[in-house]
């Protein structure tokens, strides 16, 4: 299944909210991971992530990086695991709507998730350059129903896949992981007025999951319920897989305005507009490569 990776320099990004939401912000020494790998965020990065209030149910781990430890997660009116020393936060692990996570019952609520760490690595990378990360993150559900395997199978496939055909293989992924950025930057003078470099610059990153959702009456879920099982959990890692390579840019795109010096001013917006489609380039290739050694173990698998 191929991820459909969609880069668009545009502006005034429009996202509509699915109901309440979950802001991650993640300070410098670790990272945070969705059980399911649909969802994270990396240091430096302030996240947004839309709550389906009908599928939604993950854990959310913090994971130091080298040379720090997790110490708690923030406490805060409005937050998530607010001082549980614990590093699994799994107060949403069985939804948003149950018991565990009756909180945010509430539509349009927004609640947030802090991880603290104490340490210092001594590779960490200073840099001049003001860079500001956010992203936005969702998922997306297509309802699939039949009174048997060859009648869901062939809506899987067909008329209720709204994924659009793939062009290498002729046929709509049953799933899809989708990656859109904009960003804006903004130079400096040095010494002289023909001389600029990158002094701030922001990004702001999509990441939308489409996977299916199985509608159909309680007899034929039964009788699917093992194959049905495993194919929804092998489309969503395969999709997640997607994800981990797409989200690479979060730290990939920065390092690479980063890595721009001192130029003359009349080439700074063309070795940033470079940049950065070089960085979007590898990991489009990194995709491509990922379905390659994926594709058919997965549509060997995904057979009703």
């Amino acid at each position: 299944m191929r991820a459909g990776l969609r880069a668009a320099i545009v502006l005034g990004l429009s996202l509509l909210l699915m109901g309440s939401k979950l802001v991650i912000s993640v300070p410098e020494g670790g990272s945070v991971m969705s059980s399911s790998g649909l969802f994270a965020c990396h240091a430096g990065e302030t996240c947004t992530i839309d709550i389906d209030k009908a599928h939604f149910a993950e854990t959310f781990s913090a994971q130091a990086a080298p040379g720090y430890l997790f110490r708690r997660w923030e406490e805060r009116t409005d937050a998530l695991c607010a001082g549980s020393h614990d590093a699994h936060c799994d107060a949403l692990d069985k939804g948003p709507f149950s018991s565990a996570g009756a909180g945010l019952a509430s539509l349009g609520q927004a609640h947030t998730l802090m991880p603290l760490f104490a340490g210092h690595s001594p590779d960490r990378h200073s840099s001049e350059v003001d860079i500001s990360v956010r992203s936005h993150q969702s998922t997306r559900y297509y309802s699939v129903s039949g009174r048997d395997h060859k009648e869901i199978w062939h809506q899987l496939t067909g008329p209720a896949n709204p994924n659009p055909v793939d062009r290498f293989t002729g046929t709509k992924p049953l799933g899809l992981a989708i990656f859109r950025y904009t960003y804006s930057y903004q130079s400096e003078f040095l010494q002289s007025d023909t001389l600029c470099r990158v002094q701030q610059a922001d990004f702001d990153l999509t990441f939308e999951t489409v996977l299916p959702t199985l509608a159909v009456d309680e007899q034929t879920r039964q009788a699917l319920n093992t194959r049905w099982t495993d194919l929804a959990q092998n489309i969503t890692e395969h999709e997640a897989g997607h994800h981990e390579i797409n989200r690479q840019l979060v730290t990939e795109l920065p390092a690479a305005l980063r890595s721009i010096g001192p130029t003359a001013c009349n080439d700074l917006d063309q070795r940033v507009k470079q940049a950065v489609t070089d960085a979007v380039a590898k990991i489009e290739r990194a995709n491509r490569d990922y379905d390659r050694h994926h594709s058919k173990e997965t549509y060997a698998i995904t057979s009703l």
